[in-house]
């Protein structure tokens, strides 16, 4: 007859346990970055969009300016970031790129885009004419500008 002690008991027991575990989440997520490519010019609150995914949850997904975090964050699909492209130098090449988390803290980066941010848009309005009669000038024009929150105009 055989025998087994007390503490060779207790080990299966906890290696059995060990046994039943899930095991841990160890697989980056996937994201790509939907709509841009290298060179594109970009103006204006770009929305930057992305597609995020993972075996098991995915947590949030971050966007990065030039390898920096830009603080833009999104948690929910569809992933959206809305990029005020007027906080940067006109006519400047910037590298983006998004990065998403899994709820067990696994990461992956999307590939990187370099654009051209492109805010050179003609702000003056369209169409302008000027008559005069008696001491008035009158100015016409088409408010066509999507920028600006009014005119000044200065003698």
């Amino acid at each position: 007859m055989y025998r087994i002690s007390i503490p060779v008991i207790i080990m299966l027991a906890f290696m059995s346990c060990d046994l039943l575990e899930p095991d841990p989440d160890e697989t980056d997520p996937t994201v790509y970055l939907l709509g841009l490519t290298d060179s594109a010019a970009v103006s204006g609150t770009e929305i930057i969009s992305c597609s995020a995914s993972d075996n098991e949850e995915m947590d949030q997904t971050e966007l990065y300016i030039d390898f920096v975090p830009s603080g833009l964050i999104d948690d929910s699909s569809p992933y959206t970031f809305d990029w005020e492209t007027f906080n940067y130098p006109n006519l400047t090449y910037h590298t983006i790129y998004v990065k998403a988390w899994d709820k067990s803290g696994n990461t992956s980066n999307s590939d990187t885009v370099t654009v051209l941010i492109d805010n050179s848009s003609d702000f003056a309005p369209s169409n302008l004419t000027a008559t005069t009669f008696n001491n008035a000038i009158e100015l016409n024009w088409d408010d066509n500008s999507e920028f600006e929150v009014g005119y000044r105009i200065e003698r």
